[in-house]
């Protein structure tokens, strides 16, 4: 994972270096990130695999970030921005799916806890943004790239009454890659700074997301996560 943190950063650096006139930017957003990741699953307990029912394990949490990127080609109303782009959200990938498949508020009920799915999102994006002569309160853009999520998932706790006894069971951690689609609007209301509208979409590489790495419970989906994601942000060019 830290191998592509620093392989990221280092694309960006040679870059820049090779077009030392380019306009840098930076910026930061925060907003909303749907997730889905909706299928069967397969749970192994104490060596017994099961095949768990289909069920929606998706839902819409808070997402904050930031970003930095230069523009390397400005050609007339074309430019193209290049940006390193960093997100953090939190989702109980392991809960929303247990009270899909039973009821909602069966996970905690039953003696359930934690199995907290944090999400470190780092994203190497190509963005193609128009400017307008006439009209240069907006510029809209869209663009594509990489996204690698570094998914940590926390303890699975558990006690009364699905255990005399309470203890936890270990989270998985996992790293992910998938294509990133990027569209939006920017707002050049002041010198420098311009606010900005984002929507993105993940098209993720992979079959499974495991949640949990200990023998006596092992929790597998047979998907990975995708989203939509809407941000709100401001975006300032240094």
């Amino acid at each position: 994972m830290r191998r592509w943190i620093i392989f990221c950063l280092a694309i960006l650096i040679v870059l820049l270096y090779q077009n030392t006139s380019a306009q840098l930017q930076a910026g930061a957003f925060l907003g909303f990130k749907s997730y889905s990741l909706k299928s069967v699953g397969t749970l192994t307990e104490n060596g017994a695999i099961q095949t768990t029912p289909s069920a929606d394990a998706g839902g819409t949490v808070f997402e904050f970030g930031g970003f930095g990127g230069y523009t390397p080609v400005s050609a007339g109303i074309y430019h193209l921005d290049l940006q390193l782009q960093a997100s953090y959200s939190s989702i109980g990938f392991y809960e929303r799916s247990y009270n899909s498949t039973y009821n909602s508020g069966q996970f905690s009920a039953d003696g359930w806890s934690g199995a907290t799915t944090s999400n470190i999102e780092i994203e190497v994006l190509g963005l193609n943004r128009i400017s307008f002569p006439a009209f240069k309160l907006i510029e809209p853009y869209a663009g594509a790239g990489l996204s690698f999520d570094i998914m940590s998932t926390s303890d699975l706790g558990y006690g009364p009454p699905y255990a005399n006894t309470s203890g936890t069971v270990a989270g998985k951690g996992q790293f992910k890659m998938g294509l990133v689609i990027a569209y939006g609007v920017i707002f050049n209301v002041a010198p420098f700074l311009s606010p900005y509208i984002q929507l993105r979409h993940l098209i993720p590489f992979g079959s499974e997301t495991q949640l949990t790495n200990d023998p006596r419970w092992i929790v597998i989906i047979k998907d990975v996560p995708s989203y939509f994601s809407l941000t709100a942000g401001v975006r300032f060019d240094l």
